[in-house]
């Protein structure tokens, strides 16, 4: 049952005050790194993928095997993170859900022609997981939904913007080797 405000203690009621201003504030905190976050992947990921393209010509490669191998590692970082972080804390729900829902979601929004990077990613996971948790979300569902597809916005974000700029090879191959990345290495890190 819960108290009429106006019968506690001035103490008490004091302290509610603070409590509810406390969450408030880390809400509106967690929704501007959020945004903060969104932005940094999209800045981070057209810079990836300009100075990948100039990679593969600088080195005669063709660009899918840049794509599959430091596109890829660099936008599975997140992944990585947040994955051994989760995995040191013991919450291998997080760490293992991350990887599958990630690697779910890089494949369908390939299909959708769509993709992403890391810079923000650490801000829009760490935002999204606390408003998730705020609301009570178990910790499994948060790694399967938003910590995963928190981590997959730098796959998504590279895609699309590489996309956009006729880099077809590395849109695909991105999210190829990113989740090769993911199963092989982020995977087996968790439990290091």
């Amino acid at each position: 049952m819960k108290k009429n405000p106006q019968s506690e203690e001035p103490e008490a009621l004091e302290l509610h005050e603070e409590e509810e201003k406390t969450e408030g504030g880390s809400m509106i905190k967690d929704i501007a790194m959020l945004i903060v976050g969104a932005l940094a992947i999209a800045l981070g990921a057209s810079l990836l993928v300009d100075n990948a393209t100039l990679i593969a010509e600088d080195l005669g490669v063709p660009e899918s095997v840049i794509a599959l191998t430091v596109v890829a590692i660099g936008t599975s970082l997140p992944e990585l993170v947040t994955s051994v972080t989760a995995a040191r804390k013991h919450q291998a729900d997080i760490a293992i859900g991350n990887i599958v829902g990630s690697n779910i979601f890089n494949i369908l929004f390939v299909i959708a022609g769509l993709v992403a990077i890391v810079g923000g990613g650490t801000m829009v996971v760490g935002s999204a997981k606390n408003i998730a948790s705020a609301l009570g979300m178990s910790e499994a569902i948060i790694g399967l939904t938003i910590v995963a597809v928190g981590t997959s916005l730098p796959e998504l974000v590279t895609s699309v913007i590489a996309a956009r700029k006729g880099e077809s090879d590395i849109a695909v191959g991105n999210v190829v080797g990113s989740n090769i990345f993911n199963i092989l290495l982020v995977l087996g890190l968790k439990d290091v």
